[in-house]
């Protein structure tokens, strides 16, 4: 059966009606009223203030309370510091500070977040003066190493959570990549202070009360940069 043609479409479109001069002047004052020309920070200010601002927790929180101890293994744990230092900046200025689409590759940013915590813990390792079992360390010292452990992580949080707003909304393409490498920095951050503050250098302390962050806030990082640096 043959369709009648639907005579609507016969009915012309109406012509739309341009608002008024003094109209069209009222809205773009409206939406242009109390708009302030705004320069965001550069890159290299923020990989400035990504280093500033975890040196500042590390020397508040580790430095002085480092002031205090007079172990043999301060020198050592000042020298980690400074040399582990210049790797977070270093890890920062390849990772973040280079605009995304121009940045190294994503395989060599997802080494970094891998490798640089291995490295960190096979420093704590060699730097412990004695070594328990770990059957004696669960049953008579790992309190001390959570205690450890609780304070680098919120050192660490911290300092990462502050990365991040630097960075906040400018990675489009690899946000949760970029977030893992705050966290690692933070998490740096974190193990350094409590290991300026802590004079214990038992092997199994070190790596699970000093280390423990520089594992576990890049995973944190992951998650809070696919929300924080998105754009």
């Amino acid at each position: 059966m043959k369709r009648t043609p639907d005579a609507r479409h016969d009915v012309p479109w109406p012509e739309t009606e341009e608002p008024s001069e003094a109209v069209s002047n009222a809205i773009r004052d409206a939406c242009t009223r109390d708009l302030r020309p705004q320069r965001g920070l550069s890159a290299g200010a923020r990989w400035v203030l990504s280093l500033l601002l975890p040196g500042a927790v590390i020397a508040i929180a580790g430095g002085v309370k480092a002031l205090g101890r007079h172990d043999h293994a301060l020198t050592a744990d000042a020298l980690g510091a400074a040399g582990w230092g210049v790797v977070q900046g270093v890890a920062l200025l390849v990772g973040l500070q280079a605009p995304p689409g121009r940045r190294i590759p994503h395989l060599a940013r997802t080494s970094i977040v891998v490798i640089v915590p291995v490295l960190f813990a096979a420093h704590l390792g060699l730097l412990g003066s004695h070594h328990l079992s770990l059957h004696e360390f669960l049953h008579a010292h790992l309190s001390g190493a959570v205690d450890c452990a609780l304070q680098s992580m919120l050192y660490g949080a911290f300092s990462a959570g502050a990365i991040l707003l630097l960075w906040r909304a400018t990675d489009p393409f690899t946000p949760g990549l970029s977030g893992a490498l705050a966290g690692m920095a933070g998490g740096i951050a974190g193990a350094v202070a409590v290991g300026l503050a802590c004079p214990d250098d038992e092997v199994w302390h070190r790596l699970v009360g000093h280390g423990l962050s520089v594992v576990l806030l890049p995973l944190g990082g992951w998650w809070a940069g696919r929300r924080w640096l998105t754009p």
